[in-house]
């Protein structure tokens, strides 16, 4: 139709055109004719004690039933053993027994646990050690190896460079 109202369109197109026109809406009577007499049987058929007429069978539109039966199959033939072969081997390994540590190298443990905490007593004097003197050396002003070298007043029964135990 819209291209029967176009202006540019040729005499012969129109023609055409309409002729088309013609013969689809006849197919459309036509059409129209069948499903009325359609529609005629079915009422006669439904007037006839005992007749019954068929359902029409639902369009499925989801995906095929195999889509479904494939992962099922695929699940119990192979998922299935896997997983009990894996049960079995949790099963298995929680039954074996733990073997107690021998008392030799329990007492070795505790002989180097006490060797660690002595090292650490150890590190924290001299850490503590560090900390006086740097301390004693901030409070008197002075610095090593900074300016003219001033002499010392060492007494007769002090020992030089020994640090005494704090």
């Amino acid at each position: 139709m819209n291209e029967l109202r176009n202006d540019g369109t040729p005499g012969e197109a129109k023609q055409a055109i309409e002729a088309r026109l013609k013969e689809v809406e006849a197919r459309i009577l036509a059409t129209e004719q069948q499903i009325g007499a359609a529609d005629q049987a079915v009422v006669q058929a439904a007037a006839i004690p005992g007749a019954t007429a068929e359902p029409p069978r639902p369009v499925r539109t989801g995906p095929p039933e195999e889509v479904f039966i494939i992962p099922i199959v695929f699940t119990i033939t192979v998922l299935c053993p896997i997983a009990i072969a894996y049960a079995r081997r949790i099963w298995k390994r929680g039954a074996t027994i733990i073997a107690p540590v021998p008392q030799e190298v329990r007492d070795r443990l505790d002989r180097m646990s006490e060797a660690v905490e002595s090292i650490a007593l150890e590190v924290e004097r001299i850490g503590e050690g560090q900390r006086f003197v740097t301390k004693v050396m901030s409070e008197s002003g002075r610095t090593l190896g900074a300016g003219a070298a001033q002499p010392m007043n060492v007494g007769q029964g002090e020992k030089v460079g020994v640090m005494r135990d704090l």
